[in-house]
């Protein structure tokens, strides 16, 4: 029975992933975070917060970069929340220490004052008074950089168009349009939008 449960969920979360294309777990293209980090004001931040972590790709490059900065990754779904402690863990087999925590927890139980920088990657469904929280508890100068959409009440400063080109695993799920649900949007990120507090 307890075989079964896992199977099914298993085969759900591949369907989702490589044929519907979106959520719960939607891994950020490696040149999408080299593009960003050309675009943000590199230097050595205390404190990072991930919301929507997933495989932590942003968060990885971040402390290769900045070794030592506390880098806290915020996960609403249990898919996504377990696939990042795997890599976090599969990182630690293969010697490569990391300091990032992944916690599962609800974003708007989040105590975000100490941040100097946010990274989101979240649906905009899942952004419901985000902008609101950010601007009442992160401190002035707080850099926020949300991946795929905007967040509502903030005021960017500016975007950055991201080219379309085809990942290592494109192939997994060119039917996915035929799968798709009109209710759900792409999770093929187009711009990524930068604030500051």
């Amino acid at each position: 029975m307890v075989l079964t449960g896992v199977g099914y969920f298993i085969t759900l979360c591949v369907f989702e992933i490589l044929l519907r294309g979106f959520a719960p777990f939607v891994p950020s293209r490696p040149w999408v975070i080299d593009k960003i980090l050309d675009n943000i004001k590199l230097k050595k931040y205390r404190k990072i917060y991930s919301f929507g972590s997933g495989k932590s790709g942003f968060l990885m490059e971040f402390e290769r970069l900045f070794p030592g900065t506390e880098i806290v990754g915020i996960e609403i779904y249990w898919f996504s929340y377990l696939m990042a402690r795997v890599q976090l863990a599969l990182r630690k087999v293969i010697g490569r220490k990391t300091g990032i925590k992944v916690i599962k927890k609800d974003i708007g139980h989040t105590d975000i004052r100490d941040a100097e920088m946010i990274y989101n990657h979240l649906y905009p469904e899942e952004m419901l008074g985000l902008g609101k929280k950010i601007k009442f508890e992160c401190r002035p100068g707080t850099v926020v950089v949300s991946n795929g959409f905007i967040i509502p009440e903030l005021d960017q400063q500016k975007f950055i168009t991201l080219d379309q080109r085809e990942g290592r695993l494109a192939w997994l799920s060119r039917q996915r349009e035929i799968f798709k649900s009109k209710r759900k949007r792409s999770v093929m990120e187009s711009r990524v939008y930068f604030y500051e507090i």
